[in-house]
């Protein structure tokens, strides 16, 4: 999602808590991880004081939720979050060498993985070639040089709009798919989770 979109998940919610990144803390435990903030997962709720004595994260205000989104945005991190119209818990800051679901990508090859209403696009009439939105910004190297100018490979492109806060001379947007290539969200977390128990063979209504 787009810092935009984060921001109306924030607002909407009155609840916040951080915790450690749990793909960054496992990478650096062997060895292999990276220099980004390891402090930056978000938890959300609607409730008031509803990460009071709880288990995980550490209770911020709003106001520190802001600022850490803010961070993960100056870190070129891509925020992740459930695949739902309402009630998202978590926000994720996600970068390409450690996240699961990006190296799902990078890594595997998948492009299914992630959903999103958009895709960055490159005016090439705009576009001078500085590569600074592909040299290491692109979380899921979804950029790379054209003939003319720098161009979008729209088959990796997660629609994060990273890229774009790294483009100098605003020839990048982003522009939302067509309603074919979109794929429709669960209603709410609870069906999120039962859909993947299903896949997985597991009676939810049990957990419910």
């Amino acid at each position: 999602m787009s810092y935009d979109r984060i921001s109306g998940i924030i607002e909407a919610n009155q609840s916040f808590a951080v915790a450690e990144c749990v793909c960054r803390k496992q990478n650096r435990l062997l060895g292999k991880g990276c220099d980004h903030p390891l402090e930056i997962c978000l938890g959300v709720e609607s409730e008031p004081n509803a990460f009071e004595n709880h288990p995980w994260g550490r209770p911020i205000s709003k106001q520190e939720a802001y600022a850490l989104m803010e961070k993960a945005e100056d870190a070129g991190l891509v925020h992740l979050t459930t695949n739902v119209e309402e009630g998202p818990s978590f926000i994720c800051s996600c970068c390409g060498c450690c996240c699961v679901a990006l190296k799902a990508i990078t890594q595997l090859g998948l492009t299914d993985v992630i959903n999103s209403d958009f895709y960055c696009e490159i005016d090439a009439d705009l576009c001078i070639s500085c590569g600074d939105c592909g040299n290491g910004v692109c979380q899921v190297n979804a950029i790379g040089e054209g003939e003319e100018a720098y161009r979008v490979d729209r088959r990796l492109c997660i629609g994060c709009g990273v890229c774009i806060d790294h483009c100098n001379d605003a020839a990048m947007k982003l522009r939302p798919k067509p309603a074919e290539e979109r794929v429709a969200r669960f209603a709410d977390e609870d069906a999120w989770r039962e859909e993947i128990a299903r896949l997985r063979g597991v009676d939810f209504s049990a957990y419910k």
